[in-house]
């Protein structure tokens, strides 16, 4: 693939997952999509290895049953070939204690034959599970 067609890809996906439309999503996805999402999976609910488009849909759900995406922005797209970094910022509401989370992510990509296959997401994994942990009082303002 070109790196202007993998840039094509990338932008409609990522532009897919913040309107929500995971129907998209999906469909740039190869079938045998190799998805991960760093963290130790007993503090953050959705970590860990997904392969296919079945378990990358329990990572999916996993995300919604814990998190309330409020904002999704792609910060930077960098694409060589059939290779792609993008950086992100999310805000979200955690479901579990209602506090606020706000943290940036660099997802590393590869595409073949037109499709994501292999996905990989980095972030403040310790902050996310300390924010998930934490009971609401904590953060709540005097």
């Amino acid at each position: 693939m070109s790196t202007e067609e993998t840039a094509r890809l990338i932008r409609r996906t990522y532009e897919a997952y913040g309107r929500g439309d995971l129907q998209t999503v999906f469909a740039g996805l190869a079938d045998d999509i190799e998805w991960t999402s760093q963290g130790a999976d007993d503090a953050l609910p959705w970590a860990g290895r997904f392969s296919g488009h079945d378990q990358v849909g329990q990572f999916f759900a996993r995300v919604a049953e814990t998190v309330a995406v409020e904002t999704f922005e792609v910060l930077d797209i960098i694409v060589q070939g059939d290779r792609a970094a993008v950086v992100a910022r999310i805000t979200a509401r955690l479901r579990t204690n209602g506090l606020p989370l706000a943290a940036e992510k660099a997802d590393i990509l590869r595409v073949r034959d037109g499709k994501i296959v292999r996905f990989t997401e980095y972030y403040d994994t310790g902050l996310v599970a300390r924010t998930l942990a934490a009971p609401a009082e904590e953060q709540r303002p005097a």
